[in-house]
């Protein structure tokens, strides 16, 4: 005998049914002409230097993932933690604390990667950009390889092994390379920590510096430091 749902209970399951459906995936949005102008030049950037299958010509209702390696970080005990932040700094056009406040994912030009645009509002400036000098409280948008979205109903998900997924609203410092043609940056796993309250993590995989025991103020000190002064 089939029990039947009541109307209430017939709308609660539809409902849990589109959440679940949803969560942790991102479909498309309405964009105005210069986010898509935006969106296409950074879609450029992450074209994979092997290119392999398309992510696209699936079947709506079905799921594909895809997995990169990324950069591997260098770290050594040849250098102090402060030393080799300095060198992160010099290669960097800015240095940011930054609290991310919105997200949009899209392929990447040769459609076999995802990419992800970022807006982040910008907490604490530790390196200016001297080519476009930012404001704190100003916001900047980060870009990345990665990220999840719902493309003609098929669930597309890329991740990097060696750059953990960006979170919103999570904080994070930056080491960033900057985007002319969009007035936007570029963050790298080698380059992005993650911080919390009493604790920093970096984003990629690999050893770890002597001083590290992973307290944010410390760590936070020594970026401070670092980042300021003139570059070798």
């Amino acid at each position: 005998m089939k029990r039947q749902l009541t109307p209430f209970l017939a709308v609660l399951a539809v409902l849990l049914t589109i959440a679940i459906v949803t969560v942790g995936d991102q479909a498309p949005q309405e964009q105005t002409a210069d986010v898509k102008a935006r969106m296409k030049e950074h879609g450029k950037l992450f074209n994979s230097p092997t290119p392999g299958k398309k992510l696209t010509g699936h079947k709506p209702g079905e799921s594909v993932a895809v997995y990169e390696s990324g950069e591997i970080p260098v770290w050594t005990t040849q250098k102090t933690r402060a030393e080799q932040l300095k060198d992160l700094a010099c290669g960097s056009d800015a240095v940011l604390i930054v609290k991310l406040t919105d997200q949009t994912a899209a392929l990447t030009e040769d459609e076999s990667f995802v990419f992800t645009d970022y807006t982040a509002s910008v907490e604490e400036i530790l390196r200016n950009n001297p080519t476009q000098t930012l404001q704190v409280s100003s916001q900047v948008i980060v870009t990345r390889p990665g990220g999840s979205l719902v493309l003609d109903g098929v669930k597309i998900s890329a991740r990097m092994e060696q750059f953990r997924e960006f979170v919103v609203p999570r904080r994070y410092l930056l080491y960033l390379r900057f985007v002319p043609s969009t007035n936007s940056y570029v963050a790298s796993g080698s380059k992005s920590f993650e911080l919390r309250e009493m604790k920093y993590f970096p984003l990629a995989e690999g050893k770890r510096w002597k001083e590290d025991g992973f307290q944010v103020s410390s760590f936070l000190g020594d970026a401070r430091k670092s980042a300021v002064g003139p570059c070798q």
